[in-house]
């Protein structure tokens, strides 16, 4: 099985879509979740319809994960599942928003997307 619809590496979604949509979730590390392999399938289980690529990083003293789409509407979708918040923390990307991801928010993502199995 390869990787869910329009999945591309980080590197490869920003040189085709440079000013995508991107969407970035804030978490203090635990070592209980991987929080990108829950957003990864998230994303698969939408389907999103065009590229999209995501990642995690520390930004500014706090871990995150980023998911970036090339259409608007993928990234709307996600955002509104998530409870995201637009934001403009992040310069150059045509909309960006930002949510909370504790613990307790990754439970319920893991508790959906395995019903998605």
């Amino acid at each position: 099985m390869g990787p869910p619809r329009g999945m591309l590496s980080w590197s490869k979604v920003i040189d085709r879509h440079p000013a995508g949509h991107l969407i970035t979730g804030v978490y203090r590390q635990d070592g209980k979740v991987d929080r990108l392999k829950l957003l990864q399938r998230l994303v698969a289980a939408m389907p999103a319809t065009g590229d999209w690529g995501s990642r995690t990083s520390s930004d500014r003293g706090e871990d995150v994960v980023q998911v970036v789409f090339e259409k608007e509407a993928d990234a709307v979708r996600l955002g509104d599942t998530l409870g995201a918040m637009r934001s403009d923390a992040y310069p150059a990307w045509k909309s960006q928003r930002v949510f909370g991801f504790p613990l307790e928010v990754a439970r319920k993502i893991a508790a959906a997307v395995e019903d998605t199995d």
